[in-house]
């Protein structure tokens, strides 16, 4: 008895949490772009009429038009085929990065948690510091490290 009264409360707040989320124009505009952009990233292959790397030499800089949607590059290849499968490569990235980050917080955080003291202090400061630099100027130090 006890359970479905719980299980029924659950699914009476998480009702309650969509239509917040629902009458927020902001959210359903950012998940409809996102949603649309995983679907880009699955379906990308089947999306696309080019190969993202074939060169069509009589092409080059072509603005768009109904054989090339989003034009072709100074190589010949087309934009829009490149676009598309490059929203897989960036979900497969930003997933490993997010996990990435989330183990290495977490990891660090149980470390510090756990030997307390000294050790806690030293790496609260180094985040500290770490968050203290604006993310413009680690940009640019990762741009001129590259080339």
């Amino acid at each position: 008895m006890k359970d479905t009264t719980n299980s029924e409360a659950k699914k009476l707040v998480l009702a309650e949490r969509l239509a917040v989320l629902k009458k927020n124009k902001a959210f359903v505009i950012g998940a409809s772009i996102l949603g649309f952009w995983i679907f880009c990233s699955i379906f990308s292959k089947f999306m696309v009429r080019f190969d993202q790397d074939t060169m069509d030499f009589e092409s080059i800089n072509t603005p768009p038009s109904l054989k090339y949607w989003f034009g072709t590059d100074s190589t010949g290849r087309d934009v829009y085929s490149r676009v598309i499968i490059g929203a897989r490569i960036i979900m497969v990235i930003s997933f490993i990065a997010t996990a990435l980050g989330a183990f290495v917080g977490a990891s660090l955080g149980l470390i510090a948690g756990y030997l307390k003291g000294k050790f806690d202090m030293v790496l609260m400061r180094i985040l500290e510091a770490i968050s203290a630099i604006p993310v413009i100027i680690i940009a640019l130090l990762a741009v001129a490290a590259i080339g």
